[in-house]
This record gives structure tokens, C-alpha cells and sequence, in this order.
């Protein structure tokens, strides 16, 4: 029983490597910097070019009209900016095709299943989940 109870009470076992402690640090050090780097640098094409090459590529596509700031700094900026509104009016473009399909639902309730959407998978979600919806209340609304 004495024994038992040395080992119940008996501290856990932990293991340190330093080596690998140390490893990690470097590790993250590195990161770090090279996070810094990649922020600070425009991978050598003047931003000017980028954004005019970018809108050019938009604009290519018939449904996405998205005109970029001018006013960006680095490449991170330009593409954060233009995720951004490739998204708005990717979910502009659906609240009008469900539109379409979905004519007895109004344009704001739409907009409102579709708002809180913060990427593309919420988005679909979000579109799914109104579909649904609807199909539901139309079954519900014929009598059979």
C-alpha cells in the first residue's frame, strides 16, 4: 500500500530538451524576421504596376467591376484590399442570382442571410442555408 501511494504522489514525468527548446526559439526568431522582410518588401515590381496589372485581370471578368485604391503601400495592402472587394461583389452577384431563383424572397432579406458571411465558405453556407429555407416554407405553403 506504501508503495501505491509513492507512486500515485509521485511527481509527473517531464521531459526538456534544450536542444529542441532552443531549435524552436531560432525557429520563431526566423519567422518573425522573415515576416518582417516579406512586409517590408514588394518583391521588386513597383506597386503602381501590380495594382494596374491587378485591375486589368478584374476586369477581364465581366461581373467583377472592382476599381483598387491607388493609395496602397506594399503588395500585402493591395491584395488584402482587393480580396476585400472581389468578395463584396462576389456576394453582390449572389444576392442577385438568388434573386432569380428565389423571387418571392426580397432583396434585403437576402443581403441579410448573406451579410455576416466573412469568406467564401460562410458565404456558401450562408446561400445553402436560405435555399433550404425557402424550399421548406414553399412545401409548406402548397397544400397536397
Amino acid at each position: 500500500i506504501e508503495r501505491l501511494k509513492e507512486l500515485i504522489n509521485k511527481p509527473p514525468l517531464t521531459l526538456t530538451d534544450e536542444n529542441i527548446q532552443a531549435e524552436l526559439v531560432r525557429s520563431q526568431e526566423l519567422i518573425i524576421k522573415l515576416e518582417k522582410e516579406l512586409a517590408a518588401s514588394n518583391l521588386g515590381e513597383p506597386i503602381e504596376n501590380i495594382i494596374q496589372i491587378d485591375e486589368k485581370l478584374l476586369h477581364e471578368n465581366e461581373t467583377l467591376k472592382v476599381n483598387l485604391n491607388k493609395q496602397v503601400n506594399n503588395y500585402q495592402e493591395l491584395a488584402q484590399e482587393r480580396n476585400k472587394l472581389v468578395f463584396q461583389e462576389i456576394k453582390n452577384i449572389n444576392v442577385e442570382k438568388l434573386r432569380e431563383v428565389l423571387p418571392q424572397v426580397s432583396r434585403e432579406v437576402i443581403e441579410k442571410h448573406l451579410a455576416s458571411a466573412q469568406n467564401y465558405t460562410e458565404l456558401a453556407s450562408a446561400r445553402n442555408n436560405l435555399l433550404v429555407e425557402s424550399i421548406k416554407s414553399s412545401k409548406q405553403e402548397v397544400p397536397m
